[in-house]
């Protein structure tokens, strides 16, 4: 019997990394195998409906306090994904606030707690498409960076529970097909 977990190429919220992670834990318990897949066919069915109606779009703006609120939580992914942006410049007086220096402008993400989005606020003059675009570009990259994350987790956790990995494939959206054996699991 075989168990194919799809990674979809968008942002993967946080608590979705137990979710599918206690997916395949569950894959090696006592667990009944139709249990398990329906767990994992739930954990990204639950993933997948939420990047749907949600977090496609990188941020909301609101023009009275001249704000946006991001979608990105995540204080490593965030400082990651704006190194490969080519955003070397930035200040981190603490985790919930990152001051990045670009070319022409300044960019504040700030949080007032851990389990909170950061909200970006740009000083300079950068009008409201510069803004948008700059905050698209770095989401498309923090999707990236969360996906990765979570690849490699399931692959750690898959391999510290002796699940062999059958197949991987990356499919034409990017997103990554795992098949992973579990014939002898059970």
């Amino acid at each position: 019997m075989s168990v194919e977990v799809v990674f979809i190429s968008a942002y993967v919220i946080p608590p979705a990394i137990p979710i599918i992670a206690s997916a395949i834990t569950s894959i090696t318990g006592v667990v009944a195998s139709l249990s398990a897949v329906k767990t994992i066919t739930t954990a990204i069915s639950n993933v997948s409906h939420y990047l749907d109606k949600e977090l496609l779009k990188s941020s909301e703006y609101f023009p009275d306090n001249g704000l946006f609120v991001t979608k990105m939580n995540n204080y490593k992914i965030l400082t990651d994904s704006l190194k490969k942006l080519n955003l070397k410049k930035f200040n981190c007086l603490q985790e919930n606030y990152i001051e990045v220096v670009g070319k022409n402008f300044l960019v504040v993400f700030k949080r007032d707690n851990d389990s909170e989005a950061y909200s970006a606020s740009f000083d300079g003059n950068v009008d409201l498409c510069f803004s948008q675009k700059f905050l698209d570009n770095l989401h498309e990259e923090y999707i990236n960076e969360v996906q990765q994350t979570v690849y490699f987790e399931l692959v750690e956790r898959a391999k510290n529970k002796n699940i062999k990995i059958e197949s991987e494939e990356v499919l034409q959206d990017n997103s990554i097909l795992l098949t992973f054996d579990v014939n002898n699991m059970f």
